[in-house]
């Protein structure tokens, strides 16, 4: 079974690299957070990237 962790990655995965939360934070700084383990604020910054609408 996978961990948290690695559904996280797979996650963050289809997103778009140039994702951006309102906050400023982009996928690669989701990445950074996922390998110090901190999984609330992945989470946090996963629920931003969604909220914000696509770029077209």
């Amino acid at each position: 079974m996978d961990d948290a962790f690695t559904l996280l990655r797979q996650a963050v995965d289809l997103l778009p690299e140039d994702a951006v939360a309102e906050n400023g934070q982009t996928v690669g700084d989701v990445r950074r957070d996922i390998e110090l383990q901190e999984g609330e604020m992945v989470l946090d910054v996963l629920i931003e990237i969604a909220d914000v609408p696509p770029r077209v």
